[in-house]
């Protein structure tokens, strides 16, 4: 800002309203105000020109916690970070249980602020899946083991789910063997 009487000094007033701890600094910068802590405030522009004529303007202003899924809303019950019409957790993300919504608790969630996507088995920042319909910038994990061969190409020990149960086999072969073993061996006691 300028004008014919030209400018003096710029002082840039910051008030915590709680504390009431002030910043001043003379700049003709712009003020930054990165890295204040949450609360209320008031900055306040004091602007001097050469006949020290002076202008001040005062804007209030408050710095809230982060919320990525906004649901730190009325209905949030902050003693309990509990909203109970809606039966979620909720609050600002350093006290929400679940940041993203999507129903597993962040200690779970390998995508914490990512409602689309919450497994990754083998820790490569690669979703395992991802949910259906739903708008994310993650890639789904063609590799989910992690052992370096795509799992569309890898080889399935289970075998057929849709027909007889080879272990349930091995498990009455081996089932009939032992019993006919200890009958022979009971008949042959009785002797």
């Amino acid at each position: 800002a300028s004008d014919e009487h030209g400018i003096a000094s710029v002082t840039w007033y910051l008030l915590n309203l709680e504390t009431n701890e002030e910043i001043i600094t003379i700049s003709n910068l712009a003020y930054a105000l990165s890295g204040l802590e949450e609360g209320d405030y008031s900055i306040s522009i004091i602007v001097t020109d050469n006949y020290n004529a002076m202008t001040v303007k005062t804007e209030f202003f408050t710095i809230t916690p982060s919320d990525n899924d906004g649901d730190n809303i009325e209905t949030c019950v902050s003693e309990l970070w509990w909203d109970d019409l809606n039966q979620r957790h909720c609050g600002p993300d350093n006290a929400d249980k679940d940041d993203d919504n999507d129903g597993v608790s962040d200690t779970l969630d390998a995508f914490s602020f990512d409602p689309c996507a919450s497994k990754d088995t083998d820790s490569d920042g690669m979703p395992d899946e991802i949910e259906d319909n739903c708008e994310t910038s993650l890639i789904i994990d063609e590799d989910i083991d992690g052992n370096g061969i795509i799992d569309s190409q890898e080889v399935s020990v289970e075998g057929d789910k849709s027909g007889l149960n080879g272990g349930f086999i091995i498990w009455a072969v081996l089932f009939l063997v032992i019993g006919g073993a200890l009958f022979r061996r009971f008949k042959s006691s009785e002797v």
